[in-house]
């Protein structure tokens, strides 16, 4: 890791830290989220913001007018990103923020691979299971992965659960040789 990313987190998780202690929390993470969308897909307004040269009071002007009706906590915040030159830090405290705000509403994030899309239906039964089994909300995120022969991999932080028809095969493989 380098030391200019090392501070990056190091900020990001204090930003997101002080930005999850607003009422507004929510609202916080969703006009961030769309403000790093925004500059992530305009080159001039990215470039511009992280113009070290760059008037602050422009930078102000110009975030008004690209982030308009977003809350006073996010601009404020936003403001204070450009006048510091660390704009390019707001995927990072959005990416901190979404944590903190996990752990303030009791959610986990888990990671299902499958080799097909799943039915409404039995995503619906997958996420009641697993909030069952974990005591807690989930959010689930689904990927298709070819590599994957029936069944689910199912990840949650570090863990994998490898419940596909392709580990099973490798079992009994093994179990025979």
């Amino acid at each position: 890791m380098t030391a200019l990313h090392s501070l990056q987190l190091k900020l990001a998780k204090r930003y997101a830290k002080a930005l999850s202690e607003f009422d507004d929390r929510e609202q916080i993470y969703d006009d961030l989220k769309k403000a790093s969308d925004k500059i992530a897909v305009t080159a001039c307004l990215k470039y511009f913001l992280e113009l070290p040269m760059a008037d602050p009071e422009d930078k102000k002007i110009v975030m008004d007018e690209a982030f308009e009706g977003v809350c006073r906590h996010t601009m404020n915040f936003l403001c204070l990103l450009a006048d510091k030159n660390r704009i390019s830090y707001i995927d990072a405290v959005v990416e901190e923020l979404r944590k903190k705000l996990d752990e303030i509403n009791n959610i986990l994030r888990i990671e299902v691979f499958s080799a097909v899309e799943l039915l409404e239906d039995e995503k619906l039964k997958l996420k009641e299971k697993l909030e069952k089994k974990l005591g807690c909300g989930v959010e689930l995120d689904y990927t298709i992965d070819k590599n994957v022969v029936a069944g689910l991999v199912i990840k949650i932080g570090d863990q994998v659960i490898d419940d596909s028809l392709r580990t099973r095969f490798e079992a009994i493989k093994r179990q025979l040789s």
